[in-house]
């Protein structure tokens, strides 16, 4: 990553959001960007070399978000982590290089998070499968919705590390992404002790998303494999459509509702 990456990262990072422990605002940044790029260069390229982030980058407060139904329970909280600035330039600099190569990783039914595809796209061809099997007198065809709970706390390591290095990402690479032991927790603005994360992604690290839709990808191309006669027959096509994912958001296409605990089944598997 070069100076000029840094000063692109630094520069587009938007204004007024919350800062982390060290309270420096992406204004600080901003206003000094020619007097950090070359230093967050040096410093980022030692911390690749050594797979390993500096000590104030590993450290983040975790800010409760209440969600819905009962505030007792902390399950119906989400967990974000507020890191500081000068730790996410990298990631978005990966981030954004990962942009152009993801397509190429990800299955198409996959339009969580990728460049080229939305949420508006996978709503267009639900419907056009809908469409289609009404054209077809598929009377019993229907959708499976699923969704993850705490997506992105669940994500394990090992597994995440075995993921990257099927799809050629470094060993420095992999530890960087979850060299993040210490966080704190702030209620009601007080501080918890530090404790160690051993498993999830950072909510709020411009990297998070791409390393959940390719954590997720192995499960999917199972659901592929295992269920992929159940879908829909389209003209033109070589298989059946049977699948439409958004990040985890991920909705199974049948075209008998018959095969819903096939479908279920193999999640659960």
């Amino acid at each position: 990553m070069t100076a000029s990456d840094f000063f692109w990262a630094i520069k587009t990072t938007a204004k007024g959001k919350s800062s982390g422990l060290d309270g420096l605002p992406a204004e600080y940044y901003q206003i000094f960007s020619h007097k950090w790029v070359r230093v967050y260069e040096l410093i980022y390229a030692s911390q690749f070399n050594k797979g390993r982030m500096t000590k104030f980058q590993r450290r983040a407060y975790i800010s409760l978000l209440y969600k819905k139904r009962d505030r007792s329970l902390p399950s119906n909280y989400r967990p974000l982590t507020l890191l500081n600035h000068d730790a996410k330039f990298g990631p978005k600099i990966v981030a954004y290089r990962l942009r152009n190569i993801l397509p190429k990783l990800l299955h198409s039914d996959q339009f969580g998070f990728t460049q080229g595809r939305s949420i508006r796209h996978a709503l267009v061809e639900f419907q056009d499968l809908q469409q289609l099997a009404k054209n077809s007198g598929l009377n019993n065809a229907g959708a499976v919705l699923l969704d993850f709970d705490k997506a992105f706390d669940s994500v394990l390591w090992p597994a995440l590390n075995l993921v990257l290095k099927h799809f050629g990402f470094g060993k420095n690479f992999q530890r960087c992404n979850h060299d993040f032991l210490l966080v704190t927790v702030l209620v009601n603005g007080i501080a918890s002790e530090y404790f160690e994360l051993g498993c999830g992604v950072r909510q709020g690290d411009p990297l998070s998303p791409a390393l959940f839709v390719l954590f997720l990808e192995p499960m999917l191309n199972f659901l592929r494999w295992k269920t992929g006669h159940l879908g829909i027959n389209v003209p033109n096509s070589k298989h059946p459509h049977h699948l439409l994912a958004f990040a985890d958001d991920c909705t199974g296409i049948l075209r008998n509702l018959r095969h819903t605990w096939v479908f279920i089944d193999s999640v659960q598997y």
